[in-house]
């Protein structure tokens, strides 16, 4: 039988890298139009010459991004720490992700952390989820589960989906609280309907080997179908699984191939391996 709670241990291990990227990005993504905006005249960078936080967060991202002007790192952080010196959350976040990852800053973790928890601490959920995921792995704080909890719920408590799914692992593998499936579940769910593949798969696996809901084959498909299609090799593996042995779906051998080879050719080794041993039942052209 295949291993399937393996993708599990991916999950957890790869969180805290793909959410602050995932932040990172979500700190400028809705501010996309008034960068275009902003950069129609130069009145904003004369209005950040003035002090005003937003045109310098605007005209930080800008030379980050080079949009409007010559690209520039050192300019962009600049700005964005004038910003974030007059207390605006989004600038204070970001350049805690530059001192976090080195971007146009020399990597200084324990710097970060203290941007994102000036954020953190007046409700920024996007500062509040980095936080906990700096928690939880021990990146730029000593290790502390309990702490990443904490943060992950004040974030997923405002409707933030990374955090809403991170919560559900905390309490899906019993780090930082108490094992509990259902709870796990409620989190999984929120963050799933959001769109977020991971809690996607987690949610799918919930329904597939009964964790906090009744077993249910063909809602765990549904849920393995949508994070599958977005390209998560941990559904589509399961996905195949389901097509190979008839569970949700009914038996279709090129279906599962087919999704199998997505995962395998995303370097994933489980489904490289369940390949392997069902390519003497699949005829050549098929693999």
């Amino acid at each position: 039988m295949i291993a399937r709670m393996m993708f599990v241990r991916a999950v957890v291990g790869t969180a805290i890298a793909w959410m602050l990227l995932a932040e990172v990005c979500g700190c400028r993504e809705p501010l996309a139009s008034e960068r275009t905006e902003a950069l129609s005249a130069t009145e904003p960078q004369e209005q950040a010459k003035d002090g005003d936080a937003t045109a310098q967060y605007n005209l930080g991202i800008c030379y980050y991004n080079g949009d409007g002007v010559v690209m520039d790192k050192a300019e962009a952080v600049k700005w964005l720490r004038k910003a974030a010196e007059k207390g605006h959350l989004q600038a204070q976040t970001l350049i805690g992700a530059f001192y976090f990852q080195g971007d146009g800053v020399a990597v200084d973790k324990a710097e970060a952390i203290k941007w994102f928890r000036k954020a953190a601490v007046q409700g920024y959920p996007q500062a509040q989820s980095i936080l906990g995921s700096c928690y939880f792995k021990g990146e730029g704080v000593a290790e502390d589960q309990a702490e990443a909890v904490k943060w992950f719920r004040k974030a997923a408590e405002k409707g933030h989906p990374e955090s809403q799914g991170m919560l559900g692992l905390c309490y899906f593998k019993g780090e930082g609280v108490a094992v509990n499936y259902a709870e796990a579940v409620k989190w999984f769910r929120k963050a799933a309907e959001k769109g977020r593949p991971e809690s996607q798969t987690m949610l799918g696996m919930c329904y597939f080997k009964g964790k906090g809901v009744a077993v249910n084959y063909a809602e765990a498909v549904k849920w393995f179908r949508k994070a599958a299609e977005k390209g998560r090799p941990e559904s589509q593996t399961m996905l195949g699984m389901c097509y190979l042995n008839g569970e949700g779906v009914a038996a279709d051998k090129t279906e599962a191939v087919k999704w199998l080879w997505k995962a395998a050719e995303q370097g994933y080794l489980l489904a490289q391996e369940e390949l392997e041993k069902i390519s003497g039942t699949v005829p050549a052209e098929q693999l």
